[in-house]
Order: C-alpha cells, then sequence, then structure tokens
C-alpha cells in the first residue's frame, strides 16, 4: 500500500483511499481526475472470436472458463 488521494474539481470529489502495490500510481490519478473532470468515457467494444476473452465453456475438461485478465481490467476501470 502506498497512498491515498483525493482529487477535487467544483463539488465534484474523487478519494482513493490506497493504493495497491503493483497498480500503477499514474493510471488511477488520471483516472480520478478524468472522472471529476467529467470527461466523455470512449465506448470500447471486444468481439467475440476464437480468442474466448469473455471465457466460456470448455468441453475438453468440462467447465467454464474465466475471463481473460484484459476483459476483468476493463471492467472494473468501468465502474
Amino acid at each position: 500500500m502506498y497512498l491515498g488521494v483525493a482529487i477535487t474539481s467544483g463539488l465534484q470529489k474523487v478519494v482513493v483511499p490506497f493504493i495497491d502495490f503493483g497498480i500503477p500510481v499514474e493510471y488511477e490519478v488520471s483516472r480520478s481526475i478524468a472522472t471529476v473532470a467529467r470527461q466523455q468515457r470512449k465506448k470500447l467494444g471486444v468481439l467475440t472470436t476464437d480468442a474466448r476473452l469473455f471465457g466460456g465453456f470448455d468441453p475438453s475438461s468440462m467447465s467454464q472458463s474465466r475471463n481473460q485478465l484484459i476483459i476483468d481490467e476493463l471492467e472494473s476501470s468501468m465502474k
């Protein structure tokens, strides 16, 4: 755990209580600044391909596979 940060702009405020080891500080700070600045977020689409980024059923192991890490990261950044 490195530090906590609060970003304000007018009445908008974003508080990141702590930044874990392994998460780039620049990423968290720039994301917080974009949030309080009310920047328009770009839309991102992910195509369904043989890469199976969203996981799915694996018939060889008869189990459900997880999302790829990039999908989990994109979903967490949209919250």
